[in-house]
């Protein structure tokens, strides 16, 4: 069988502009096996390639008729997951950033921090409960345990290794914080 009939039988009278889109959609993936990424050449293979063949097999098998019909289909679907990715992401970012964590916290302060007042703090969260250091001068002061409201962020999704700034003001029997990062 030659080839060019071969390709228009599956690709249909614009087989060089199938064929083309064909290895423009291809080129990522195979790009990403060359630096040995292989899943991620997996991954790009099933959003670029995957939706190229099912257009090629329903054209072939169900005209081009059909097509158009799965196309729409197809379209719906692609808006609703779109959409409900949208929603799902500003939930959990709503959820992250807005939402107050409160959480057992070991405060280290100094001097008079009296009620209302704000102060930078260092929130170490390399171990539980977590440390927060609120002091004005350096001091081997005694930590107190608070239940620190923090908001802007949620500290148990904070990298482990590192110190992070907050800007919290004491309140009554509470201190709250909110992110500076």
């Amino acid at each position: 069988m030659n080839l060019k009939i071969f390709l228009r039988e599956w690709l249909g009278d614009e087989w060089g502009k199938m064929l083309t889109l064909f290895v423009m959609l291809s080129a990522l993936p195979v790009g990403t096996l060359v630096v040995r990424e292989y899943a991620l050449s997996a991954e790009l293979s099933a959003i670029f390639l995957v939706p190229f063949f099912a257009y090629v097999l329903v054209r072939h098998h169900w005209g081009t008729k059909s097509v158009h019909r799965v196309m729409e289909i197809a379209w719906g679907i692609a808006v609703l997951i779109l959409l409900a990715s949208i929603g799902v992401y500003g939930a959990h970012l709503a959820f992250e950033k807005w939402y107050p964590h409160t959480s057992s916290t070991l405060v280290y302060t100094n001097g008079n921090w009296m009620q209302g007042e704000r102060r930078t703090c260092s929130l170490n969260t390399s171990r539980e409960p977590y440390e927060l250091d609120c002091t004005v001068k350096q001091s081997a002061a005694e930590p107190h345990q608070f239940n620190v409201t923090y908001t802007g962020g949620d500290p148990a999704v904070l990298p482990k290794d590192g110190i992070h700034r907050w800007m919290c003001m004491r309140g009554a029997e509470s201190i709250s914080c909110e992110s500076n990062e």
